[in-house]
């Protein structure tokens, strides 16, 4: 056998090796999802589907997952006040009411929506509204202090950088009283 066939051999042996051990081949691309998520459309009896969880928060910060009543069709927490529905959410006697999304994968997701309280009479102290990341309570990512009288829905918007497994925490605040506490939220979150 001449040299260079002999290389050409030992060279495509090398290859086939290196393509049967997987040591040939290119890194995959970064995973993506072009799924558009919201809270309302998305909505389920399921714990986790599509990434959304119905949780609340008790006075000492442990956060524990809610329970689906399926007489009612929401999700209920430790006491009668502290709901969450596809419709509406409520904060309870000192706890407040979240809802959860979990990233897919890593990457830059954009936020937007709407919060509005829903009280029939407007009455109570209004709701705090805010947003965090893996449950950072001192750096919001969204808030807002949404009085007693106001009517109009609150507009929310704001991009994060999450990765996969990083939950997002929505949450409702019953600001001192949870009296007349209804609120609407109408939340979109979608990859950049």
């Amino acid at each position: 056998m001449k040299k260079s066939a002999y290389f050409a051999a030992l060279s495509l042996c090398a290859v086939t090796a290196l393509s049967v051990c997987g040591c040939g081949e290119q890194p995959s691309a970064p995973q993506t999802d072009s799924r558009v998520y919201n809270n309302v459309a998305d909505f389920s009896s399921r714990q986790g589907y599509l990434g959304w969880h119905y949780l609340y928060r008790d006075s000492m910060g442990e956060i524990y997952k809610m329970t689906f009543d399926y007489g009612t069709g929401r999700w209920n927490g430790r006491d009668f006040y502290c709901y969450n529905s596809p419709v509406e959410q409520h904060p309870g006697n000192n706890v407040e009411t979240l809802i959860g999304w979990q990233a897919t994968v890593e990457g830059r997701v954009q936020v937007t929506g709407s919060v509005t309280r829903n009280p029939a009479d407007w009455s109570g102290d209004g709701v705090f509204y805010y947003v965090t990341l893996n449950d950072g309570e001192e750096d919001y990512l969204f808030s807002a202090l949404i009085g007693a009288e106001v009517r109009e829905p609150y507009a929310v918007s704001f991009e994060a950088q999450v990765k996969a497994g990083d939950m997002l925490y929505f949450c409702i605040n019953g600001n001192g009283n949870n009296s007349y506490d209804s609120t609407v939220s109408d939340i979109t979150v979608k990859y950049l």
